[in-house]
């Protein structure tokens, strides 16, 4: 794979050596960005789920 070239200079890098870590570093951002809006916004708390469904509650 031929270097990159930025600022007229040939990096020793290709531009499929970049795919991996930008993938990975976007699905921690991504990750990241969910914890942190829900965290935010009051959803850290645990779902009730018969609430949500429209169910009573009991056995």
């Amino acid at each position: 794979m031929p270097g990159i070239i930025v600022f007229q200079r040939r990096w020793g890098v290709g531009s499929d050596d970049l795919v991996v870590p930008g993938i990975s570093l976007t699905l921690i951002h991504a990750i990241c960005l969910v914890l942190r809006s829900r965290k935010t916004n009051g959803l850290d708390k645990p779902i009730n789920l018969p609430v949500l469904c429209g169910k009573k509650g009991g056995a």
